[in-house]
């Protein structure tokens, strides 16, 4: 709350960045009620963590590992929209707090119509 109070003070924009796909331990609705309350309009959202290189990246490190061949790329991107719409809706607890994905790869033009609030590219 203190770093809310800080940023709206000196009228710098923020998202709230969860860990990956899960929000952290203790980030609740009434958290985020909070931190609008005290931010105002320099909050804008929660943010979901890199779901391209989670849900799309063949390199090490990433999860959930894909094992299973698409037949097509409207198929993977099918699935790539409908996971992170599944976590975008579980963050935005019901729809109740905006959500974004930080995202650097070519995915993020799908993170909006997988349901963010707006998009939010990582240079």
């Amino acid at each position: 709350m203190e770093w809310a109070k800080y940023l709206a003070d000196n009228k710098i924009y923020f998202i709230f960045p969860g860990g990956g796909t899960r929000k952290p331990a203790g980030f609740t609705l009434e958290t985020a009620k909070k931190m609008k309350e005290i931010a105002g309009e320099y909050f804008l959202a929660y943010a979901l963590g890199e779901c391209g290189s989670y849900f799309s990246c063949k390199g090490s490190g990433y999860y959930p590992k894909q094992t299973r061949k698409w037949e097509s790329v409207k198929e993977a991107k099918d699935y790539y929209v409908d996971t992170v719409g599944k976590y975008l809706k579980e963050n935005s607890m019901g729809g109740l707090l905006d959500t974004t994905v930080i995202e650097s790869t070519s995915m993020a033009m799908y993170n909006t119509e997988a349901g963010c609030t707006f998009p939010t590219m990582e240079f």
